[in-house]
């Protein structure tokens, strides 16, 4: 899985977050704080959803700098090679 499509999931996560948030405050009235213990577990399933998204599209940044990182290449005497080449001054 690369980059782009763990974003994509971590999007769609933080979507459905939000969307089943409206949806269940809507269901239970609108109410700054939780009436009940199934109001709660709602929020709290929203919460995590969002909580969870913003973590895959963090650490899909983060992937993505670690797949573009290309190692540094110089000129050798036979041919080209890494830093870790003996034969060169690096």
């Amino acid at each position: 899985m690369n980059a782009k499509q763990l974003f994509f999931i971590g999007v769609i996560l933080i979507l459905v977050g939000l969307g089943f948030n409206i949806a269940e405050t809507w269901y239970f009235g609108w109410n700054l704080r939780p009436q009940s213990p199934e109001e709660m577990i709602c929020d709290y399933v929203s919460i995590s959803s969002i909580l969870i998204g913003w973590l895959i599209i963090l650490y899909a940044m983060r992937f993505a700098k670690e797949q573009t990182t290309v190692k540094y290449e110089v000129l050798c005497p036979h041919g080209y090679c890494y830093d870790d080449c003996p034969d060169c001054r690096h």
